[in-house]
């Protein structure tokens, strides 16, 4: 590496370094500082940092010049090369930088006075030995770097001009010759065999309807001296169509002759495809609805053909007129229409029904969308909108409000027709309780003293028509006070309230079999699930049900009633069945209805109106009453609410 005169002489510079560095360090630093490469580098660095490398740099140099630990400085003095490269630093932005250091050197050499000029001729040598030494170190490092990079440049270049479908050709023009990278031959579905490096070898390619057109664009660039930029179709041996973009620059002699184009294709099939799409989109979008589109203040500068068979206006007489010239003079000047177009400049979003005036002065009613675009910058550039006729549907809703108003006055005029009824009904319900029981009393109160005076004066058939009175007293009176009970659950207001079902039950049969004469049932209640209703109504309900159990059963030797209830998915069901005398299911349709009986009064005493009470309260709850049963094996009742509250 360095002869023993050449260690005598480095040796010799070190220890004018040993004087002199620090000096060298500071006038270097100082002088470059203002340099507009360097000084950024050093600029990044703290002034300690700096004497700390320049520090590590004369250790590591002292230590190989006098112990031999070249590789050392030669590795640090490689790794500045590396640095230098990374940060940008040119290979002659070093030079500068080391040859402002040997003019600095040599400047201090004459300041010094030596006596002996050999001496001063070794330290010279020393100086330059050790600067080559290190400039050749870091210029291989740094070439070797910049190599690398541009290595892994040119691959990071390759790797996107396949992935973008980009091929790379060159025409040199005097000759004709045009070189090709391996992606154009892709581009171009063409084989080495069938690109001979001429014009006419893949012209064949290009689609016949475009091929004049890309000749000449090619001719017209090369004449006006400007870029050449293009796009068209090119068939592939499968028959399948690509789009192609082309771009190219002409370079000139010095006479300004052509002498060579050098220029790129991309496959832009994708981005075509894509485009179509949108197009067809936009195309059913623009056919199908109604389109304008604004500036950001309002200004029309597009409508569509369904937009101006709508509103009466051509062309021309819309674009560049104001959005206001559709609006009403109110609707014009008011605060909410200005509010309307400054939210749109904003980029916000509208979407909502409104009135328009036609050029005829009529209105019509849109349902719209004004949705803001914005630009790459961020900002609104225009305004879109799409809209809808809706003015058959405007009018058919107002057709419909009429209606309803039209009905609300019937409603109310049946309203009152229905007070008016009920006020009849109540009357009649006071003539029943008052004006028909004064006779059914007079008769029962007759009946009685004819029966006191005329005791033991009547003979059996006498006794008998007098017994028959007194029932037919008893049993009018009975049928007036079922039927005021039904006309009652009609008119009664429900009172909905949440309360235990299977205590209610108990409390009704309790009430029932409660005289000593009752007899002994055996009853069964099972789960019963609790209902908002109106606890007094469901209480008549369970009375007459409990009660016909009873009494249809009083012919057996036991009876037996089973209660119960299920849950269905929106009501329960509530059950009582019994053993019973039964009947036959074709008169199941009487059951319910007032002063319908199935068996005679000799058989069991009734009015017929208990199970049609049953039957008005649970419909009036919203649920339903039906039957089950067979002749001389029981009846089975069942009756549903509704889970919802139902006022």
């Amino acid at each position: 590496m360095f002869s023993k005169q050449d260690l005598v002489a480095l040796k010799a510079y070190d220890v004018f370094l040993d004087d002199h560095n620090e000096t060298i360090s500071d006038r270097l630093r100082a002088d470059l500082s203002d340099d507009p490469i360097v000084g950024m580098i050093m600029a990044s660095l703290s002034e300690e940092e700096q004497m700390k490398q320049d520090r590590l740099s004369r250790e590591l140099q002292k230590a190989a010049i006098h112990e031999g630990k070249w590789e050392t400085y030669t590795e640090h003095l490689s790794r500045q090369g590396i640095a230098y490269a990374q940060v940008g630093l040119k290979f002659s932005d070093w030079v500068r930088i080391i040859t402002r250091y040997r003019d600095y050197v040599m400047e201090l050499l004459k300041e010094e006075v030596y006596d002996d000029n050999e001496h001063l001729l070794l330290i010279i040598k020393g100086k330059n030995k050790l600067i080559d030494y290190a400039l050749d170190v870091i210029g291989r490092t740094f070439i070797n770097e910049l190599k690398e990079k541009y290595i892994k440049k040119s691959e990071q270049l390759e790797l996107a001009l396949s992935v973008g479908k980009i091929g790379v050709w060159d025409w040199d023009i005097k000759t004709g010759h045009i070189s090709w990278d391996t992606i154009m031959y892709q581009l171009y579905d063409l084989s080495d065999d069938e690109f001979k490096n001429r014009y006419e070898d893949f012209e064949k390619r290009v689609h016949p309807d475009d091929r004049q057109r890309v000749y000449d664009e090619v001719s017209r660039s090369i004449e006006s001296k400007k870029d050449f930029i293009t796009e068209f179709r090119v068939l592939h041996t499968d028959n399948s169509l690509h789009y192609l973009t082309g771009r190219a620059k002409t370079t000139y002699d010095q006479e300004g002759v052509p002498v060579r184009m050098i220029g790129t294709n991309m496959d832009i099939t994708d981005v075509i495809s894509k485009q179509t799409e949108i197009d067809n989109i936009k195309n059913a979008i623009y056919k199908s609805n109604l389109v304008a589109e604004f500036t950001p203040e309002g200004t029309i500068t597009y409508v569509n053909e369904e937009f101006l068979k709508l509103m009466g206006y051509t062309f021309n007489e819309l674009v560049g007129k104001h959005h206001s010239i559709l609006v009403s003079s109110e609707q014009r000047e008011s605060k909410e229409y200005k509010e309307f177009w400054q939210r749109l400049s904003e980029g916000k979003h509208h979407e909502g029904r409104y009135p328009r005036i036609t050029k005829d002065n009529h209105i019509v009613w849109i349902k719209g969308n004004y949705n803001p675009i914005i630009n790459t910058n961020g900002e609104v550039y225009r305004v879109l909108k799409i809209a809808t006729d809706i003015s058959p549907m405007m009018e058919a809703e107002q057709q419909i409000r009429e209606f309803n108003k039209r009905l609300e006055e019937k409603v109310e005029i049946r309203t009152a027709d229905l007070k008016a009824s009920n006020k009849e009904l109540e009357h009649f319900s006071y003539t029943v309780s008052h004006d028909l029981r004064a006779p059914i009393r007079a008769i029962s109160g007759f009946a009685k003293v004819l029966d006191k005076n005329l005791e033991g004066k009547l003979d059996t058939q006498g006794q008998h028509y007098f017994d028959v009175i007194q029932e037919n007293v008893s049993r009018m009176g009975e049928l007036i006070d079922d039927l005021l009970a039904f006309s009652r659950m009609g008119r009664t207001e429900k009172k909905l309230i949440d309360y235990e079902m299977k205590t209610l039950v108990q409390e009704v049969f309790g009430y029932h079999t409660q005289t000593e004469d009752s007899p002994i049932i055996n009853l069964t209640i099972g789960e019963l699930i609790s209902c908002p209703s109106d606890r007094d109504m469901i209480k008549h309900v369970w009375g007459n049900l409990i009660e016909n159990a009873i009494k249809y059963s009083s012919t057996r030797e036991q009876t037996d009633i089973i209660i119960s209830s299920e849950a269905e998915p929106d009501r329960v069901v509530y059950k009582i069945a019994d053993n019973g005398v039964g009947f036959e299911m074709d008169y199941v349709g009487k059951v319910f209805g007032i002063f319908q009986r199935l068996h005679d009064d000799d058989e069991f005493e009734g009015t017929g109106v208990g199970l049609a009470i049953v039957h008005r309260i649970v419909q009036r709850h919203g649920g339903e009453v039906w039957a089950e049963s067979k002749l001389g094996e029981g009846s089975t009742f069942y009756f549903s609410l509704p889970k919802t509250l139902k006022t």
